[in-house]
Parts: C-alpha cells; structure tokens; sequence
C-alpha cells in the first residue's frame, strides 16, 4: 500500500499546493485585476460620454431658446443711421407771432 496511490493521497489531504497550482492561482489573480481595471475605464470613459453629450444637449437647447425667442435677428438695416444725442440738439426758438400777442385794448369814452 505504499505506492503511487497512498503518496498522493497524503499530499491532497495536507493542503499542499504545487507549483502548477501556484501559477494558477497567480495568473487568475492578475486576470481579474486586469478585469476589474478595464471596468473602471469603462465605466470612467461611459460617465464622461454621458457629460459630453448633457452638456452638448443644453448648450443646444439654450441656442434654440435664444433663437426663437429672436436673439439672433437682424433688426439693423444696410444703411448706417446716426443718432445725435439730446444734448447737442439746438434748442428750438419760437418767435412770437400774432396769436400769441396780447389784444390792443381800447379805452371806453
């Protein structure tokens, strides 16, 4: 009973492991740390997609408001016009003129 059988039956109840084993272990180990980096990118590079295109959507929608609100009309014409302003008007005189003379009053004998 000491052969082949008995040996391996010893080093399966004593919990050792092998250098095969050990490698399994070390390489499913980094397949997982591997995996769980690529998540977290993914997931990084997914929530910056979704700000991109919300702020995009916003931006589109403050534009859309100011344009049909008329923001973005043209109202000027081709022609410059210019203003003066109120101070530098010459004020208007007014000369008098019959209507506004007082009556010749005439004296009663």
């Amino acid at each position: 009973m000491h052969g082949s059988t008995a040996t391996n039956r010893r080093y399966r109840h004593a919990f050792v492991g092998t250098a095969k084993r050990e490698r399994q272990k070390q390489n499913r180990a980094m397949r997982q740390a591997e995996e769980a980096k690529a998540a977290r990118n993914s997931a990084v590079k997914r929530n910056a997609l979704r700000w991109v295109i919300v702020a995009i959507a916003a931006i589109a929608a403050v534009v859309l408001i100011a344009w049909i609100g008329g923001a973005f009309d043209s109202d000027d014409s081709d022609t410059p016009t210019t203003t003066v302003p109120l101070e530098t008007l010459a004020p208007e005189t007014t000369a008098p003129t019959a209507s506004t003379q007082p009556a010749a009053t005439t004296t009663a004998p």
